[in-house]
């Protein structure tokens, strides 16, 4: 005799139905704590294997009803009359994420060739003066290193990150920190040399923490963790670090040769793009932006014979000026009409327009041409 699977289910009244909010840290992390005062007696301080189990047969609609009205044959309560249903949903979200912890698996600092099986929670970060900006914002525009650090800890690591970052934004990356122990101070302790010019999550610095910490190895408490996340949103590469092997300020300047070598060992893998912009920079990649420098003339003198279609003035935040190409790595805000808020390379008219202008620099800046092709015509510091 053949056992065979139920062809029949329970269903609820709830069972398609989905979450009315996003994916987020702030859902997950409100969760997380009704998580801890209602349900953490029965279930656990993580769900664990419970949510693993649950999310591999039922959906969320099932878990919503669950939760609210209590898991028949079992002596779970409804808590309908005790929490909103947006509290309810909250929950649901955080058991959805610790499920997503175990499908991680054994992700590590290879990156999935596949892509990944897990689609990294929502936040939002500021990004220039006046501009917030979503994790999904960077979906199908860009790559996303996550790291979350502490200091002084991660600063071997910070500083690499940081003298890469330019040519990380010119290959299509985006960098956003999350400090592990957030605190008013951390942009000054971050210090000036070398600068930090990618966006360092302040406000809402605990939900991140505590959303992404559910996704770090089994029983890893590390004072740095990254998740590499890709194009389409997922988490593809997931790195963590000891104290021991991120280094500290004391012996930062005179590291030990196996410390050095275990360090190198251990992140070549997962910074696979500043290494390759580094190693490769003044080879392959000027070649490449030779070619790019090249089509951008060309696309600059086309856009100078052409009627200009439209001018728009926008503030924004200069990450890198790449004079061999006569281009200027902008974060700036929303533009109407023409382009959301996001950081990306300018063409420049002319060498004189970015004249004084360095990283860093507040700026205002005027764009002309056509949406596709806008070109900057003149900029200023705003201080």
């Amino acid at each position: 005799m053949v056992a065979l699977p139920p062809l029949v289910v329970d269903a609820y009244p709830t069972t398609y139905r989905r979450a009315p909010g996003p994916w987020a840290a702030p859902s997950i992390a409100a969760g997380e704590r009704i998580f801890a005062r209602e349900c953490v007696v029965c279930h656990g301080p993580r769900a664990g294997d419970l949510a693993i189990d649950w999310m591999a047969r039922h959906t969320a609609g099932d878990l919503f009803w669950w939760v609210s009205r209590g898991l028949p044959g079992a002596r779970m309560p409804g808590f309908a009359d005790r929490l909103a249903e947006e509290s309810r949903w909250d929950v649901v979200d955080f058991i959805r994420a610790s499920a997503a912890a175990g499908a991680l698996g054994r992700l590590g600092p290879e990156v999935e060739p596949s892509g990944g099986r897990v689609l990294a929670p929502d936040f939002s970060v500021a990004v220039g003066p006046g501009v917030v900006q979503s994790l999904r914002d960077y979906r199908g525009r860009r790559v996303v290193l996550l790291v979350l650090f502490s200091l002084p800890e991660s600063r071997p690591r910070i500083d690499q990150i940081a003298r890469a970052y330019a040519s990380l934004v010119a290959m299509g990356a985006e960098v956003i920190a999350v400090p592990l122990r957030p605190s008013p101070d951390i942009l000054r302790r971050l210090g000036a040399s070398p600068p930090v010019f990618f966006p360092v999550a302040t406000d809402g610095a605990s939900e991140i923490v505590s959303t992404y910490e559910l996704f770090r190895p089994a029983a890893a408490r590390v004072p740095h963790l990254e998740f590499l996340i890709d194009r389409r949103g997922f988490d593809s590469g997931r790195l963590t670090c000891s104290a021991r092997s991120s280094g500290s300020t004391r012996n930062r300047s005179r590291p030990s040769g196996r410390r050095s070598t275990s360090i190198s060992l251990r992140l070549w893998k997962v910074v696979l793009l500043a290494d390759l912009a580094l190693a490769l920079g003044l080879g392959l990649g000027y070649l490449w932006w030779g070619r790019e420098a090249a089509r951008l003339g060309q696309d600059l003198a086309a856009e100078r014979g052409r009627p200009v279609v439209g001018q728009w003035t926008a503030r924004g935040v200069v990450r890198a000026v790449l004079p061999e190409m006569q281009v200027i790595v902008l974060t700036h805000e929303e533009i109407a009409g023409v382009m959301p808020a996001m950081t990306m390379g300018f063409p420049v008219a002319s060498p004189r327009v970015y004249e004084g202008i360095e990283a860093g620099d507040e700026v205002r800046f005027t764009l002309k041409g056509s949406a596709a092709g806008a070109v900057i015509t003149a900029i200023e510091k705003i201080r």
